[in-house]
């Protein structure tokens, strides 16, 4: 793999599994903090945090509210870029044929070295990195 659109390709597809556990572990947490907003808090008529600062009434669990608040606008906008990645990648992975698909599965998913999908496919090593090749610059 020698091109630099090959090589950004080949360290997308080595990241897929870290990006969609990224999405999962802060679509998690961003729905446990929504649920604290929700639900453990009595509901005020506050839209901002700067306005949650000057409730006398929401003197006892203004911090605990504005901290949550905090937290829920940096998981949404951590939550959106990762979701964004994973569109992408997806997306990218969608114009490939079922067999290009498979192939890519074998090598990135499971982890099989060249030589062992070369043996799979019939071919010998050198053509296995060719068509591996031609595949990353398809998507990239």
């Amino acid at each position: 793999m020698n091109s630099e659109s090959s090589n950004y390709a080949d360290g997308m597809l080595r990241g897929i599994n870290h990006v969609f556990c990224k999405v999962l572990e802060i679509g998690d947490e961003l729905e446990e903090v929504q649920e604290k907003l929700n639900g453990s808090i009595p509901p005020l008529n506050i839209k901002s945090t700067e306005e949650a600062k000057y409730q006398k009434s929401s003197y006892g669990y203004k911090c605990n509210y504005i901290q949550l608040m905090e937290r829920e606008e940096k998981l949404t906008k951590e939550f959106k870029y990762w979701e964004s990645e994973l569109y992408k990648i997806t997306n990218t992975i969608s114009k490939l044929s079922d067999e290009e698909i498979e192939l890519l599965y074998y090598r990135y998913e499971c982890g099989y070295r060249v030589r062992t999908l070369a043996d799979m496919y019939s071919v010998n090593k050198n053509k296995m990195n060719k068509i591996l090749l031609e595949i990353l610059e398809k998507i990239s």
